[in-house]
Order: structure tokens, then sequence, then C-alpha cells
């Protein structure tokens, strides 16, 4: 039963990324997807160089700013947690961790 959760959860994150992606595709110039893309990169960047303590491998988790350790391969289901539904993440989380009014903060 586990790993059948673990393959959903997947596969509903997979879901959305796709989305995404073919959304960004329909409607952004390649110019306009160019700059998003190295924007995102620069601003998650410095957020991981600002991690405390800094990151140790990949991939490193933090839940409410408290590093995961060696328990990032439950990261989804901390995700999942963290926004009381995985269904939920897998729609919103690529677009906007805080437009769904959770106080929690999430890095990975």
């Amino acid at each position: 039963m586990r790993e059948e959760c673990k393959y959903r959860k997947r596969k509903e994150l997979y879901l959305a990324a796709r989305l995404l992606y073919e959304i960004l595709g329909k409607y952004l110039s390649p110019g306009r997807k160019e700059l998003i893309s190295v924007w995102l990169q620069l601003k998650y960047a410095a957020e991981t160089n600002s991690l405390v303590p800094l990151h140790q491998f990949a991939p490193w988790v933090v839940v409410d700013g408290q590093p995961q350790y060696e328990e990032y391969e439950n990261f989804i289901g901390y995700i999942c947690k963290a926004y009381k539904s995985c269904l939920r993440v897998a729609a919103t989380y690529p677009l906007s961790p805080t437009s769904m009014g959770s106080n929690r903060s999430l890095s990975f």
C-alpha cells in the first residue's frame, strides 16, 4: 500500500509540473520563458545558499525551517502533510505555495 501511495503522489506531482510547462509554453513567448527560467534559477539558488544550516547533500528538505537530514526519502509526505493534501500540492505548489493559505514553509 505504501508503494502505491508513493507512486500516486509522484504521478500527481508529475502531472502538475507537466500542466504548468504546457501552460507556460502556450502563453509565453520563447524569450519570456527564458527570462522566467533564469529568474527562477537565481531565486532558488539564493534561497538554497541562505539555508541554515547549509545544505550538505541533495535533496536537502527543510520543513518550517528545520532540515530533515536523512529523512529525505519521504519528502513528498512532508509536503502533503504541510499542505494537508497531496492533490492540493500537485495542483498548486509549482505556482505559489503562499497562494494556498498555508503558514508553513517548505524548501527542497
